[in-house]
This record gives structure tokens, sequence and C-alpha cells, in this order.
């Protein structure tokens, strides 16, 4: 369950909730979902501050220099603007993961990606907005689990989403 979870977020499954219906306009053609505020793409977006749009992301991953390590390295060395930026895909992942347990109730989420580096900066936001939002104490102490990117929880979580058919029971018509 783990890697199938981590996989629904890598993969993109759980990427297209919306946070907002008046947000901006996703890769996907929808509007505000957890994609566009709490990707890659949406942090660097925001640490060079510009909006996120389909148009100013597909120019952004051909011209700026700057990635996710960037930013995050820039982070932990104190820059403000970095800083900012990481506090706020913060404050909307932790708005994200508590859509997650109000709906699914999981027993923990991994959380995967260059993000995680940064885990001891933005675990607090992301656990403020979890307690902010959920239904009960015991959901909202749900486990979060920062799992480093130089494990390849994407690859893993894709990996298990593949292989579970294989390995569930045969169904009895």
């Amino acid at each position: 369950v783990r890697q199938a979870f981590s996989g629904l977020l890598s993969e993109g499954l759980l990427q297209t909730v919306p946070l907002s219906v008046d947000g901006p306009t996703c890769l996907c053609g929808g509007r505000g979902c957890l994609e566009v505020y709490t990707s890659n793409l949406a942090t660097i977006s925001r640490y060079l501050g510009q909006d996120f749009s389909p148009t100013t992301v597909r120019s952004l991953a051909h011209s700026s220099d700057v990635t996710i390590g960037d930013v995050v390295s820039r982070a932990l060395a104190h820059e403000p603007r970095a800083m900012s930026a990481l506090d706020e895909t913060a404050r909307y992942l932790g708005a994200g993961l508590a859509v997650i347990i109000k709906t699914l109730s999981p027993t923990q989420i991994v959380v995967g990606g260059e993000i995680t580096e940064a885990w001891d900066s933005i675990e607090p936001t992301i656990r403020r907005e979890i307690s902010a939002r959920a239904l009960t104490d015991l959901a909202a102490a749900t486990p979060i689990v920062p799992e480093l990117a130089t494990t390849y929880p994407r690859l893993r979580g894709g990996t298990a989403l593949i292989a579970a058919p294989l390995f569930a029971a045969p169904r009895i018509a």
C-alpha cells in the first residue's frame, strides 16, 4: 500500500485533485489542481516570481537554469525568497494532504521528491495545515514520512501500481 499510494501521488493521479476551483489552469487542463501549487515547477515558478500557467511553466522548463534542487539548497542556506517559495509549497502540500487524509484515512503517507531534502524546514508548516483541516486529532496525527528522491520513490510507486493487479485476489463471478 505504501508504494501504491506513493505512486498515486508521483504519477499524477492525485495531483489533479483540485484545491481551488478558481485556481490557476493546470497542465492537465483543470483549474486549481494540487499540481499547480505543489509541483517542482510550481515551486520554481513561485521562486522566480512567475504565475503558474501552462505557457509560463513550459517556457520556464526550457529557459530557466534554476532547478528545484537549487531552490531547496538556497532555502537551506536561508535565502528569504527560496524559503518563502518552499513555505508556500508546504502550506499547499499540507492542505492537499489534509484532503487525502479526510478522503482515504491512510495509516501513513509517504512524501517523496526533491522537496524532502528540506523536510525539517517544511514539516512544521505541513503539520500545521493538516491540523487546521483535520476532522479529528487522530487524523491530524497521520504519520507523514519523507522519502528522499535518491531512493526513487516515484519509480517504486509506479512499479507497485503496475504490479498490484498481478498479485490481487482472483475475481469470482
